[in-house]
């Protein structure tokens, strides 16, 4: 049900050892003990607390299990240090072809748009990212706002521009391989 669903998004999420694919095929399968049959059987509009059964609402935290795996696996946004000051973007896209997220936080919104080739965040002022690409096979360069990132970090799964802050009138900023 939803309750384990919870814990078992957020460890796929917390997982980098796939490209993103056992929580893409997790969030969108659709058997009889799924979000999408949730959908599909009852037109439901919201996840409610447990999959099936008589008791539980359409309004309790359990439900949003789903929002915690797309913003922190899929699109790979996870706060760290409080209130989102400093924050981190590793999408792992899978077969998407892109993804688009708005995360509030208490400086502002975070903006992402994710391809498997580049990473735009609109980080909010005053605070800073570390922005991620998926890194491929092949050494290339990693470019920030189309020239070379001057502080990166790789995790061999990831090229990640550091200390990524709000663009000049709070445009976004791209991060791509070269």
């Amino acid at each position: 049900g939803d309750y384990g669903a919870f814990v078992f998004l957020g460890a796929l999420a917390a997982f980098d050892g796939d490209d993103g694919s056992a929580l893409l095929r997790a969030l969108t399968k659709c058997d009889a003990q799924s979000w999408c049959a949730m959908m599909r059987d009852y037109n439901a509009t919201m996840t409610r607390e447990g999959l099936y059964g008589a008791g539980g609402t359409s309004s309790h935290p359990w439900g949003t299990a789903p929002l915690a795996g797309v913003a922190g696996g899929v699109v790979g946004v996870s706060q760290t240090s409080p209130g989102f000051a400093t924050f981190s973007v590793r999408p792992r896209l899978a077969r998407l072809t892109h993804a688009t997220l708005r995360v509030p936080t208490l400086h502002g919104f975070i903006d992402v748009h994710a391809t498997p080739n580049e990473t735009r965040v609109a980080p909010p002022c005053g605070t800073t990212a570390t922005v991620c690409v998926r890194d491929g096979s092949a050494p290339r360069r990693l470019l920030l706002d189309g020239s070379p990132a001057a502080a990166q970090v790789a995790d061999g799964r990831h090229r990640c521009a550091v200390g990524v802050g709000c663009g000049a009138g709070g445009r976004a900023r791209r991060v791509s391989l070269e």
